[in-house]
């Protein structure tokens, strides 16, 4: 039996007791299960990786980033709405920013805002494996916060 796993499960190729393979997260099981079976990841976490995938020019870039690129959406504003916004994405071998997705919501007008800053990011340095470049899935908070005004 070969199943593809899912989000953060692990599953297991069988084909015998005997022969009994893992198959991690997101990966493709390739050949024949009763020898030369092979496994070809298609997609990484960011735990799996050294170094992990870093935005160029480091965390000190990366909030600069943020802090020219995002907006703060006006109708949030006049509604006081904040939060945090998660938005998850893959950072491709050639550091391409591919397949952006809010994955845990604030508002509408937060969430799009979230997802364009992550859409129009520059290219960052790649996560590796084995010193090759490799797919990583990152996400990443974008913050709204509003400032307290003292009277």
């Amino acid at each position: 039996q070969v199943e593809k796993a899912t989000d953060a499960q692990s599953v297991t190729a069988e084909s015998s007791p005997a022969k009994t393979k893992v198959v991690g997260y997101n990966d493709e099981v390739q050949g024949d299960l009763n020898g030369g079976t092979y496994v070809r990841r298609v997609l990484y976490r960011e735990s799996e990786v050294n170094p992990k995938p870093q935005f160029v020019g480091g965390d000190a870039a990366y909030k600069k980033y943020l802090s020219r690129t995002v907006k703060y959406p006006q109708e949030a504003l006049k509604k006081r709405i904040q939060g945090s916004v998660r938005v998850g994405f893959t950072v491709n071998p050639d550091g391409s920013i591919v397949n952006a997705k809010v994955e845990r919501k604030v508002n509408h007008l937060l969430d799009a805002e979230a997802l364009r800053v992550v859409k129009s990011m520059p290219k960052w340095n790649p996560g590796k494996l084995n010193g090759q470049p490799v797919p990583v899935k990152m996400t990443v908070p974008i913050n709204f916060r509003l400032q307290v005004s003292k009277k």
